[in-house]
C-alpha cells in the first residue's frame, strides 16, 4: 500500500530542487512511497522567457539531480510551470 513520506524527507526533496538551477520556486510536491521506493511528483517555477528546450532541460536535470539524491527513489515526474509574465 501506498504511504507519505514524513516532512522531513520532503524539505530534503524540496531543498534539492531548489538548488537546481533554473528553478524559481516549487509549487507543488507530491510524494509517496510504495515498498521500499519513493514516487515524486513536483511542479517548479521556471522563467517564463525560456525556450520549451530550456525547460525541458532544467526538468530533466533535476529529474537526475533527485534521483541520484536517494537510492531508493523508483521514479520523478517534473512539470514545469512559468512564473508570471507582466501585463503589458
Amino acid at each position: 500500500m501506498d504511504t507519505a513520506p514524513g516532512e522531513e524527507y520532503e524539505l530534503k526533496i524540496r531543498n534539492v530542487a531548489r538548488e537546481t538551477e533554473g528553478v524559481i520556486d516549487i509549487e507543488k510536491c507530491y510524494i509517496r512511497k510504495s515498498g521500499i521506493y519513493y514516487i515524486i511528483d513536483i511542479h517548479v517555477v521556471v522563467d517564463a522567457k525560456l525556450t520549451v528546450a530550456e525547460g525541458h532541460l532544467i526538468g530533466h536535470n533535476l529529474k537526475d539531480k533527485l534521483m541520484n539524491a536517494s537510492a531508493n527513489i523508483l521514479n520523478v515526474m517534473v512539470h514545469i510551470e512559468p512564473n508570471s509574465l507582466p501585463v503589458n
